[in-house]
């Protein structure tokens, strides 16, 4: 496995599993809400590329994250077309979820938090769509903010190689 799949896999399950250590009220349970459904279904995060070798293609890696009313799955692909056609499956993992409905005072925004199971935490995930321009298509499209520890970036409903989470990884 290429080091964006292994440095994608790391940072999210480290993030998901183990950044939400403090404590949870205990009537947070009583505050969760319905995702809606304009939320659910699959988004994709591009990850980047990397060259393996000089005389080999590059290789180009993106994250599926289904989101369903109690769970998350999270699967890592790999592709050797810029296009990102025809994945090879790296590795998934499934976890229970709880969200919360957050608006915002000024702006009257609406985010959702997503809280783990099986962890007594706050949420360190928030959710939010949003317009974004997208490079390849010319033209803004809705995406998903997502905002993990203080940094944002974006998740679409079709694999695009834009606005690439690998820098997040350095």
């Amino acid at each position: 496995m290429n080091k964006w799949v292994k440095g994608l896999i790391v940072s999210l399950a480290s993030v998901s599993f183990f950044g939400v250590a403090s404590t949870v009220p205990v009537h947070a349970a009583s505050k969760a809400v319905a995702l809606p459904k304009s939320y659910r279904g699959s988004w994709y995060l591009y990850g980047g590329a990397e060259a393996v070798s000089k005389k080999k293609a590059p290789v180009f890696s993106y994250a599926r994250v289904k989101l369903a009313p109690k769970k998350v799955t999270y699967s890592i692909c790999t592709s050797t077309a810029p296009t990102l056609k025809k994945p090879t499956w790296q590795v998934s993992f499934v976890a229970p979820l709880i969200y919360t409905k957050k608006v915002a005072k000024k702006t009257h925004k609406v985010s959702y938090r997503m809280v783990l199971r099986m962890t007594s935490g706050t949420p360190a995930i928030t959710l939010s769509k949003t317009k974004v321009k997208v490079k390849i298509l010319g033209k803004k499209v809705q995406a998903l903010q997502v905002k993990i520890s203080g940094t944002k970036f974006y998740a679409f409903r079709q694999p695009l190689p834009s606005h690439s989470v690998g820098d997040l990884l350095e």
